[in-house]
């Protein structure tokens, strides 16, 4: 293929008229594609019926990154491929699948796949009926990143605590006595904000950041509220299915995460299932959930000395407090 590059486009999407997608998410969507494609050999053909739908696909993401972005995100999938494969079953998968699009997992495996609960990004098949799915992961550092980010809305649908009508309300609450100009949207607050040059760190905007923390501790300490009224075994049961991933879910997958920058990369890869943090979980018999600092919730197994941090909740503001969305993130402890 052809290494041609353009810098990150900006500005509207001149078919939809829609903001482009964040660059984050399209280099990942980049790295994805391209841990594919390393898996199988370096051979696009690897991807089947795929074949033109993720070429093409990554020939319009290349257009939307950097030299530099593109470079990592290859480097980075390259050894992906590498740790995932010395850990399957077979280092020669006979197909591969890039699951971005609807129904690829179901279709790719036969099986009615509820892709919302399998974080699967590409899906490996080795003989006849053996299926390994990656949830990759790209960062430029060497620690741990964030495994999971839901959103509040579709979180507190599936265990009943309405957390949207929650925000709506203390948001409205914290709102008031803020000067937000003439602005009477969400990205007119966001572009008022931006022109008084808001920051967390400067003293005269601070009253903003006060007020959007006041939202993220009313949404924290909501969660941590119901989740304190439920059973262990319920609770033991949401962590390891919405979580951590580590329910009863097929097909079988891997955390594959790839590190680094400017040609020195490396990846490490984490069995869910055999998690030292997920067993502790799933055994523990004491459940302690405790409030960190003004938006977080760390889950806690076991008592004594025996207990361990097993993982972290928070909530956090897309961009601007009060002016973008909320969203949620499950990091290591």
């Amino acid at each position: 293929m052809s290494k041609q590059y353009l810098d990150t486009q900006k500005g509207l999407n001149q078919k939809t008229n829609k903001p482009p997608k964040p660059a984050n998410c399209i280099a990942a969507e980049v790295n994805e594609i391209l841990l594919g494609y390393y898996c199988g050999g370096g051979n696009w053909d690897i991807y089947g019926d795929q074949t033109s739908e993720v070429q093409a696909a990554l020939e319009k993401r290349k257009k939307q990154l950097t030299l530099e972005q593109y470079d990592d995100q290859d480097g980075r999938a390259a050894k992906m491929a590498e740790a995932s494969l010395s850990w399957a079953p077979s280092r020669s998968p006979g197909q591969v699948w890039w699951t971005a699009r609807p129904n690829v997992l179901s279709q790719a495996t036969g099986v009615d796949t509820l892709s919302r609960k399998n974080p699967t990004d590409v899906l490996l098949k080795f003989g006849e009926d053996c299926f390994l799915g990656i949830s990759a992961k790209s960062t430029k550092g060497g620690g741990d990143i964030g495994f999971k980010n839901p959103g509040p809305g579709r979180l507190g649908e599936q265990i009943g605590l309405d957390m949207s009508s929650i925000r709506k309300r203390q948001e409205s609450k914290s709102r008031e006595g803020l000067d937000f100009g003439d602005a009477t949207t969400v990205s007119e607050r966001k572009q008022y904000l931006k022109s008084i040059g808001a920051s967390s760190e400067n003293p005269k905007t601070q009253k903003y950041y006060d007020a959007g923390t006041e939202v993220l501790t009313t949404l924290r300490d909501a969660l941590l509220d119901f989740y304190l009224d439920m059973g262990i075994d319920d609770l033991k049961e949401h962590f390891l299915e919405e979580w951590v991933d580590a329910g009863d879910v097929f097909p079988r997958y891997i955390k594959v995460t790839g590190h680094g920058t400017g040609g020195k990369y490396s990846a490490t890869v984490t069995d869910p299932i055999k998690n030292g943090k997920v067993k502790k979980l799933s055994s523990a018999e004491h459940i302690e959930l405790k409030p960190a600092g003004s938006n977080s919730i760390v889950v806690w197994a076991g008592t004594g000395t025996d207990a361990s941090k097993i993982f972290r909740i928070r909530f956090k503001w897309e961009s601007m407090p009060l002016a973008s969305s909320v969203k949620m993130s499950g990091d290591p402890a």
